[in-house]
């Protein structure tokens, strides 16, 4: 099992994370009252999913890692990402295409993976 404590600081990562890529998707070009609000509005939804995600994924990703023998950040980067790349390609068969938004969905998913990623090798493994 991965530390708890690096586990639990990589799932914190999701929220700001979370602020960054709503600001991209959602936020330019809009006032900060409506922004905030927007962000105050879809946040329940959204934070939960990326913080028990990233406990979740974030435990499976490290015990798969450590037991390949592969825990370091180019694999945990690179596996962070398995999620969003799936997700593109079950809406490219269920659409039958990728729409023109791709590299937006992109950011907005892979950001926080990413991150979350890259502060759980941080506290997991460079700290210790």
């Amino acid at each position: 099992m991965p530390p708890t404590r690096a586990l639990l600081l990589a799932a914190a990562t999701s929220i700001p994370a979370f602020v960054l890529t709503y600001w991209v998707v959602n936020g330019r070009g809009r006032t900060l009252e409506a922004f905030t609000a927007g962000l105050a509005a879809n946040a329940p939804v959204i934070v939960p999913i990326y913080f028990f995600g990233a406990l979740i994924y974030g435990s499976l990703l490290w015990i798969v890692l450590r037991w390949l023998g592969l825990l370091n950040l180019p694999a945990l980067l690179a596996g962070s990402v398995i999620p969003v790349l799936v997700m593109v390609l079950g809406h490219a068969i269920s659409r039958g295409a990728v729409g023109p938004g791709l590299h937006i969905v992109l950011f907005a998913f892979a950001l926080p993976c990413v991150l979350m990623a890259a502060a759980l090798w941080y506290f997991g493994i460079a700290k210790q």
